[in-house]
């Protein structure tokens, strides 16, 4: 198993978005953002209320993440890490700081990415 397979997910997620701000990705992040949008035709911005303060990603109409399985580290700790708590509750506790060195000096936001 991988290390971000060992991320439990968020059993009690109610898909409310209010954690889909302005998320940080990392170049590792990008690559494969970009890969899984060129080989699944994802929409980008495709929420009815597109908000730039919102991820690209977040489909407010839909109530989901249009990359969920390359989701960037934050949003996989979201609601299970300590450290990132949800606004709806935790369904974990673990501690994420076991993940940090997968973070890289060079992370920007995700809005901030030319995607196209």
């Amino acid at each position: 198993m991988g290390i971000l397979q060992s991320i439990p997910e968020h059993i009690t997620c109610i898909n409310c978005g209010r954690c889909c701000g302005l998320v940080p990705v990392s170049p590792a992040d990008s690559v494969a953002i970009k890969n899984y949008i060129s080989q699944n035709n994802v929409v980008i911005g495709g929420a009815a209320d597109a908000d730039p303060l919102k991820c690209p990603f977040w489909h407010s109409t839909n109530k989901r993440c249009e990359i969920y399985p390359v989701r960037p580290l934050i949003c996989r700790l979201m609601g299970v890490s300590k450290q990132v708590r949800c606004p709806n509750g935790n369904s974990a506790n673990i501690d994420g700081r076991k993940y940090s060195h997968l973070l890289s000096r060079d992370i920007e936001l995700m809005s901030n990415v030319d995607w196209r």
